[in-house]
């Protein structure tokens, strides 16, 4: 997924030399360790930074190449839905179907209500009901929605009235209803399954990994349940998602009733990551699905070699069983090399960032941080304007894109005129940002607790900007039509801003801004989001 670099682009791709290459000449620069050069699969071969359907009955992971953390996968028919963490991005559960499991299409959003930090959601459908149980770590409370399709419209929020984490819900062997959560401890459920019925109780400990592993936590967590011939299988987190590179997994564990007492799988942990050197880190988080035809996958995240700004994306992998009905990655499948598609129909993929500003706000590409108003927003084609709000770009609710490339730039002409600010910015949260745009009275570099002045205000009524992240090495730059770029400022290396430096799981993500007292509505044209 190559690309030609613009008119006088610096050359920060080769080595942050201070030459500038003409637009028709392409990059040269080695993909990083991670990408699948040259990867042999089928008919061709595998380009650098390609992933999902290559095209020729492999695909290659992720199937969701950006943040996407804790995936839950359900099958309904011939039809696969999923939805992930948004943390505290609104719209809040983007809700995607699939009929292979790697193609996939934004089809809704479920509503989160009010703000609030929304973490490792559960999709299931019971009684012709779809429902979304979900965790609101700011309010300490468990939350449900339903709907009739999983495209909505998604019911308000229910307040479960009950704290923990990570809900799971399964049907038991009494038929009723029942919601695991962190620690190994379920409740009850009303029949409808919008309240609780019952106490709390423990039922599982979790799986005693070897003493020598180094783990962030025990951390047990993520349970997913199923059932699968006499037994109900119980599928957790453990070790943590954050920290050592091999500290988190999934493990295993089944029993023939869910009150248990379970048994650990002798294979766990079913996904862990054994070294620093693989190609995925902190591999855990595992919700289970079968096909119409009765095969089966596990998707999870992981992350990136030395990659965490990216966040944690979706993987899938096929599964074995074994003769005593134990589950098993299946031998000789590397996470990291093309796999064998799926068998079933393709629906088209929304997750790409092509298409105008208003086809990406269509496709549920864009989200708000913190809070989201439609009202700030309208779009014409390849025109966004948006009201401003608060004083600082990380108090004005940016809107976020995914990045899904370790090379990429980001481009968008910026009209000027009135106070306030407005630009494109890398966005971790409040812990950490950095951009560019304009001010009234001039070209303006952003990060935490500055805003600087780097250069007067070009002639004309608009400046185009541009941000280049280049494996973790980011440049600021900004031109007219018919000019050369100009670097606003050194390139700043952003690999320490991840999780375990600033906490919060989240990743660098894409955004624009508008922000200041008095500040005018801010417009935008022509964004556009390149692979390099």
């Amino acid at each position: 997924m190559g690309s030609r670099i613009r008119l006088l682009f610096p050359a920060l791709i080769v080595l942050l030399a201070a030459s500038c290459r003409p637009a028709d000449q392409p990059s040269k620069t080695a993909g990083p360790a991670t990408d699948p050069t040259s990867i042999a699969a089928g008919p061709g071969t595998v380009r650098p930074g390609s992933f999902g359907d290559l095209g020729n009955g492999f695909y290659l992971n992720p199937v969701f190449p950006g943040d996407y953390p804790d995936p839950t996968v359900l099958r309904d028919g011939a039809d696969y839905y999923m939805t992930h963490t948004p943390h505290d991005n609104k719209p809040g559960l983007i809700v995607w179907h699939s009929r292979d499991l790697v193609n996939w299409r934004a089809i809704g959003v479920a509503p989160t209500g009010g703000e609030g930090e929304i973490w490792a959601p559960e999709l299931v459908k019971h009684g012709g009901l779809f429902y979304i149980y979900y965790p609101n770590q700011t309010t300490r409370s468990n939350c449900v929605v339903t709907a009739a399709s999983p495209a909505g419209p998604w019911s308000a929020p229910v307040d479960l009235k009950i704290g923990r984490i990570d809900p799971g819900h399964i049907v038991g062997e009494d038929g009723r209803r029942y919601l695991y959560f962190s620690d190994g401890y379920m409740i009850g459920l009303a029949p409808d399954g919008l309240s609780t019925v019952g106490e709390a109780r423990k039922v599982y400990d979790g799986w005693t990994y070897p003493e020598d592993w180094l783990v962030e936590c025990f951390c047990l967590e993520s349970p997913k349940l199923f059932k699968r011939g006499e037994y109900f299988y119980l599928v957790s987190a453990q070790g943590g998602t954050s920290g050592p590179a091999t500290g988190h997994m999934a493990v295993v564990a089944r029993s023939r009733s869910v009150f248990g007492p379970w048994q650990n799988s002798p294979f766990s942990p079913l996904i862990r990551t054994y070294s620093t050197a693989e190609d995925w880190w902190s591999k855990g988080h595992a919700s289970f699905v079968d096909t119409p035809d009765g095969d089966w996958y596990v998707v999870y995240h992981a992350a990136r070699n030395n990659r965490r700004t990216r966040g944690r994306m979706t993987l899938l992998e096929p599964v074995d069983w074994t003769a005593d009905g134990w589950p098993r990655l299946r031998e000789g499948v590397d996470a990291s090399r093309p796999i064998p598609m799926p068998r079933g129909g393709n629906v088209g993929s929304t997750i790409d960032l092509r298409g105008d500003l208003e086809t990406l706000y269509r496709n549920h590409r864009f989200q708000a941080a913190g809070s989201f108003d439609p009202a700030r927003y309208s779009f014409s084609g390849a025109v966004l304007r948006m009201k401003p709000r608060g004083g600082t770009p990380e108090g004005s609710a940016p809107l976020l894109l995914q990045a899904h490339h370790d090379r990429y730039e980001i481009t968008a002409e910026i009209a000027a005129g009135g106070p306030g600010f407005r630009g494109l910015m890398l966005y971790y949260g409040r812990g950490f940002y950095y951009g560019c745009g304009l001010g009234p009275d001039g070209v303006y570099a952003f990060g935490v607790g500055r805003r600087e002045k780097t250069a007067d205000l070009p002639g004309g009524g608009s400046v185009r900007f541009m941000i280049v992240c280049d494996d973790q090495t980011v440049g600021l730059y900004f031109g007219t039509d018919g000019q050369a770029w100009k670097r606003i400022e050194d390139a700043v290396d952003v690999s320490p801003r991840q999780t375990n430096l600033l906490g919060g799981f989240r990743s660098l993500r894409p955004a624009l801004f508008a922000c200041g007292p008095g500040a005018a509505e801010a417009e935008f044209r022509d964004f556009s989001y390149r692979p390099l």
